[in-house]
């Protein structure tokens, strides 16, 4: 497992050094595992190249609050414009 999250994390910083993104959009969702009150949230973001080719991004965390996407923030490549829906997470983070 180990192996693999290091592999995750090389392949993510050769995508943000070697393309240029225009924008993303982000969204979060929840679900859970074996009861309803075992929920875990799942950011995802899809980031659009100036070319319009999508790459997709996500982060499962226990949380959904403003720290949780922060954390996610920095995994993601950087673009000229976020869209998302008014969650107050976003609105903290990317501002309107």
């Amino acid at each position: 497992m180990k192996e693999t999250i290091e592999f995750y994390k090389e392949s993510i910083e050769k995508i943000k050094k070697s393309l240029s993104f225009e924008y993303s959009i982000m969204d979060e969702l929840f679900t859970f595992v074996k009861r309803k009150r075992d929920r875990y949230y799942v950011w995802t973001a899809i980031a659009y190249t100036k070319s319009g080719r999508p790459y997709y991004f996500y982060r499962l965390c226990k949380q959904r609050d403003a720290q949780e996407l922060f954390e996610f923030k920095l995994t993601l490549p950087e673009t000229k414009r976020v869209y998302s829906d008014e969650a107050f997470s976003y609105e903290s983070i990317y501002g309107k």
